[in-house]
């Protein structure tokens, strides 16, 4: 994006130990630099980072998709949550999963919520992904924490939680403006 940023998601059900991920630039071509007199070719190093798959004994998980960049005020908000249970971790008559969420701020609960997610899909796993919605204000501001979890019918408990950056929020709002519109230099003027 504009921000030199790019946001990509890996499956790693089928990762059996640490990888490494690569990110480099592509290389530009040179340029001729009118201040130095010279061709300038830019360098950058490449970035490296080492990841493990998320350890899960049921092999089921829970994950909060993050949100890009600040929240802003007064807005609503879809945050996305994806999952994927195993057959075998259900019981034959389970017809539906139930996921809470909460969202906390400054060390108080502002919102609670469930998802219920009906199960017709016969199949050795059930994947899908589910809508959170939260309205920003400055209750939530200037940092809020969204938490989901379950506890499926074989008694693993599956849970993930994310911090969001809220933009400044105020709860009271102040409007100002001069009582004259226009004036002129030295004279008297409120606001």
């Amino acid at each position: 994006d504009e921000n030199g940023k790019i946001s990509f998601s890996l499956d790693t059900s089928s990762w059996s130990g640490s990888i490494s991920l690569k990110a480099s630039l592509k290389k530009e071509r040179t340029s001729w630099s009118a201040t130095s007199y010279e061709i300038v070719t830019p360098s950058y190093r490449d970035a490296y980072k080492y990841v493990q798959p998320m350890v899960s004994l049921s092999k089921s998980y829970l994950y909060i998709q993050p949100t890009r960049g600040k929240l802003n005020c007064n807005t609503d908000v879809k945050v996305n949550v994806n999952f994927k249970l195993l057959q075998e971790e259900l019981s034959s008559d389970t017809k539906k999963i139930i996921f809470y969420h909460m969202v906390m701020a400054r060390g108080e609960n502002v919102l609670n919520g469930q998802t219920e997610i009906q199960l017709t899909e016969p199949g050795p796993s059930i994947s899908g992904i589910f809508q959170i919605s939260l309205h920003v204000n400055a209750d939530v501001a200037p940092l809020t924490r969204v938490l989901v979890y379950t506890v499926l019918p074989a008694g693993y408990v599956l849970a993930h939680s994310t911090d969001l950056e809220v933009s400044k929020c105020f709860k009271n709002k102040v409007k100002m403006h001069f009582s004259e519109p226009e004036a002129l230099p030295g004279s008297d003027s409120r606001l």
